[in-house]
């Protein structure tokens, strides 16, 4: 996720906020692990700009987009190089309870694998 963090405009980012506690998703019996962060930026009304530019900067930096999502200039899901089994990252913007706008990215991998049987 910081990759895709670090694709934005030099010193654009106010604060990051992962609200996931730490251990609360676990791979322990699971497949999938899921990572969320909230990215403040100190121009809060640039979240949806920030969005169409990182959808732009992602692709120039090797991250493919998932031909089986929606992707649009205000979300969008990658991949590193394409990989099917890299993590993939989806990126979109929304507003917290303050209505303050933030660029949400959120990672979807698998962390163990599938029980026998499972494709």
């Amino acid at each position: 996720m910081q990759e895709i963090v670090d694709l934005l405009p030099e010193d654009a980012v106010d604060h990051i906020e992962d609200p996931i506690p730490a251990g609360f998703v676990s791979c322990a019996g699971g497949t999938k692990y899921t990572g969320r962060w909230l990215v403040y930026l100190k121009e809060p009304g640039d979240a949806e700009a920030a969005v169409e530019g990182l959808r732009r900067d992602a692709a120039a930096a090797g991250f493919v987009e998932d031909e089986l999502l929606d992707n649009r200039d205000d979300r969008f899901g990658s991949r590193r190089g394409g990989d099917e089994e890299a993590p993939l990252v989806g990126v979109s913007f929304d507003e917290d309870v303050d209505d303050v706008p933030y660029v949400e990215i959120m990672v979807f991998a698998r962390c163990s694998q599938a029980p026998e049987g499972i494709e």
